[in-house]
């Protein structure tokens, strides 16, 4: 289920509020609660898969941890 909590956080604001808890992300700006899917879980994989290959390949020093935040650029959207 997904349920809007509240419109208009910025990423900062929601990165500081909320940027340790999983069970949020940020989408347009409305903050969403989220009980992750298999689907959900299975499209985290495959980014996480591509962005180790490519930091592999390109000899970069990092990682990906498991649980992370990503922003989309020139948006307030904020993913897991």
């Amino acid at each position: 289920m997904v349920q809007l909590v509240r419109k208009n956080f910025n990423f900062n604001e929601f990165n500081l509020n909320y940027g340790d808890d999983n069970r949020y992300e940020l989408i347009d700006g409305g903050l969403i609660k989220m009980e992750p899917t298999g689907l959900h879980e299975q499209v985290a994989a495959i980014v996480g898969r591509k962005l180790n290959v490519e930091i592999d390949r390109l000899s970069f020093p990092y990682l990906i941890p498991h649980r992370c935040l990503i922003k989309l650029l020139g948006t307030e959207t904020s993913n897991r």
